[in-house]
């Protein structure tokens, strides 16, 4: 459906989410960078491209998506939590902590983030 329609850019996100859920970064790797070929600035496929990357252990490109999308907006809550994940991955465990933090101020109730930082709590009690 994709190949016939390659303007229906929210299918292959969609898709690129789907497969990186599965466990399929690779494949949601090559969904995304045609994203972004044709979308070179836009968040939300950088952050799911950093996403790929982390999962298939090209954790400074993962960084680099990550800080670029940070540096263009800064309150980017998605960018925020891969950018903590990438931090507490690393055993950075406070750096981690405030860039959850950071992102909790922007989504106080999400998932995620209230995971992410029991996960903090239950690193620094040991």
């Amino acid at each position: 459906a994709l190949a016939q329609e390659p303007q229906r850019d929210g299918v292959r996100l969609r898709l690129a989410e789907a497969l990186l859920e599965s466990g399929r970064p690779l494949d949601a790797r090559r969904q995304l960078e045609v994203l972004q070929r044709k979308q070179p600035g836009d968040a939300a496929v950088l952050v799911k491209l950093a996403r790929c990357h982390i999962k298939l252990g090209n954790v400074e490109q993962a960084r680099e998506l990550v800080d670029g999308v940070l540096a263009r907006d800064p309150d980017n809550v998605e960018a925020l939590i891969e950018r903590g994940q990438l931090a507490f991955q690393a055993g950075e465990i406070k750096e981690a902590e405030r860039w959850w933090r950071k992102a909790e101020k922007h989504a106080r109730f999400d998932r995620q983030i209230v995971f992410n930082l029991a996960q903090v709590l239950e690193r620094s009690r040991g």
